[in-house]
């Protein structure tokens, strides 16, 4: 079983794939998009992906394209969420369908299940 540090970083790992994958679809090197899927399957067999996932928050050296390494916080505390009074909540959570990682989701209600990039699945419903 893999510690809570490894099932955290999967989490988010999971969580952001989809944008990881549309960013570097562009103009990053072949090497960094090449660590992503490597850790996706690296995640699929139950491995942990921390030593592909590092190739990436490398600090990029002269004439490097790679990603910067990601910033430590956005600027601050968000503002409080606006709850739609028109709309009951889903009661429940979802997480991780192999129960791989510790992601935690919320749905809201109309909002499309979430879903897992790394397994290419749903999440999984749980509920209250």
């Amino acid at each position: 079983m893999s510690s809570a540090a490894d099932q955290d970083e999967l989490a988010t790992f999971c969580a952001e794939l989809h944008d990881l994958r549309r960013l570097l679809a562009g103009p990053a090197s072949a090497a960094d998009r090449a660590a992503v899927e490597q850790a996706v399957r690296a995640a699929r067999r139950g491995e942990p992906i921390g030593p592909f996932l590092a190739r990436l928050r490398s600090e990029p050296g002269p004439g490097d394209d790679r990603l910067p390494p990601p910033c430590p916080t956005r600027g601050g505390p968000l503002p409080p969420e606006v709850l739609d009074s028109g709309s009951p909540p889903v009661t429940g959570v979802y997480v991780c369908p192999g129960d791989a990682c510790s992601r935690v989701e919320v749905r809201r209600a109309g909002a499309a299940v979430p879903r897992c990039a790394v397994h290419e699945r749903a999440l999984r419903f749980v509920a209250d």
